[in-house]
């Protein structure tokens, strides 16, 4: 008994003191629990306090809200927990060891320049049986005048369109591509026979969210890819909690459609250097946060199996958190070179 009295003492007079020394309470908290089995009691306490200094470690996250988690034992908490051992990765240079059929793909593509108003107009020509009129028609005024451009609905429903065609005409998915114009940059000539590609420039994870709801019930994927995800929330400044939470409900969402196909989520790309930035708009996308937000994403699917988290860093991230210019066509969105990193790590995972 007075071994328990000596213990508590030494508890109350550090109790003063927790806020600038959490060890020196857990410490004893540690003998209690070795000589009075109060472990749930502990536990509750170490969790407190693991809490308390993470929020410390992450002062841009200082003042991001809790919400509650979409699924049963899930942590939606932004803070960062500490990275486990990564598993051996396959070098640069080992992934764009190219055969020669894909040397010639690239050269005949490498200097192209993505144009989404371009693309609308081509792939709607061709597209024009799976179209109502009343697209036609928008088609046509876009195509008269060269200073309009095709708005986020324009090429939301060009895209559907061209999937009906395509299940159409393909039995099986093999892979489907859900994201922004990141996503649609990723060229057809690299994608198998089997793939489509479903990006839609603009796109939110929001807007994902609505496109696959709208996906055909016969034609599940055995795999959807999730590549461009957030660009479009953070040029808008949108909270990162938010980015986190729409993403959870996509997962949550492709899931419940489809419950066997494999996800694999791709790390959220940063910008390259202010001064690299074609347009100086494509600033507002806030490096510091995508590498946050990108941790966040990885802990939150480490223990899930349904998804794997795909990470781009090693291969065209800088020291700095930079998107490396030699992987971008504009210092936002990612050239063929970097496509072909992200298909050749989804063909190895």
């Amino acid at each position: 008994m007075q071994q328990y009295k000596r213990l508590w003492k030494r508890v109350l007079a550090s109790a003063k003191s927790i806020g600038k020394r959490p060890e020196a309470l857990r410490t004893l908290l540690y003998l209690l629990v070795a000589t009075s089995g109060l472990a749930p009691i502990f536990q509750n306490c170490q969790s407190l306090l693991v809490s308390s200094t993470s929020a410390k470690d992450s002062p841009q996250l200082a003042n991001t809200p809790r919400s509650t988690p979409k699924s049963p034992g899930k942590n939606t908490s932004l803070t960062p927990s500490p990275a486990s051992t990564p598993r051996p990765l396959p070098s640069l240079e080992v992934l764009l060891t190219l055969t020669d059929e894909e040397t010639a793909t690239l050269a005949a593509i490498a200097d192209r320049r993505w144009d989404g108003r371009a693309w609308y107009l081509e792939k709607s020509a061709e597209l024009t049986a799976y179209l109502p009129p009343d697209f036609l028609e928008r088609r046509e005024e876009i195509s008269a005048q060269s200073g309009v451009y095709p708005k986020k609905e324009d090429y939301d429903r060009l895209k559907i369109a061209e999937y009906r065609k395509f299940i159409d005409t393909h039995p099986t998915v093999r892979r489907s591509i859900v994201g922004s114009s990141i996503a649609l940059s990723v060229p057809d000539e690299f994608l198998g026979e089997n793939d489509f590609n479903l990006g839609v420039p603009a796109y939110r994870l929001k807007d994902m969210v609505a496109q696959v709801d709208r996906l055909s019930d016969s034609h599940p994927p055995q795999e959807i890819a999730i590549f461009g995800a957030a660009t479009p929330e953070l040029l808008n400044q949108t909270h990162p909690k938010n980015i986190l939470d729409d993403t959870l409900t996509l997962i949550e969402t492709i899931h419940r459609k489809y419950p066997k196909t494999r996800i694999v989520f791709s790390s959220v790309l940063p910008r390259s250097k202010t001064e690299q930035l074609r347009d100086p708009r494509m600033a507002d996308v806030s490096n510091p946060v995508v590498s946050v937000l990108n941790r966040a994403l990885a802990q939150q699917f480490a223990g899930d199996d349904r998804v794997e988290f795909l990470d781009l860093s090693p291969y065209l991230i800088d020291e700095a958190g930079n998107l490396k210019r030699e992987f971008s066509t504009d210092g936002l969105h990612p050239n063929v070179q970097a496509t072909l990193v992200f298909l050749k790590l989804l063909d190895r995972s």
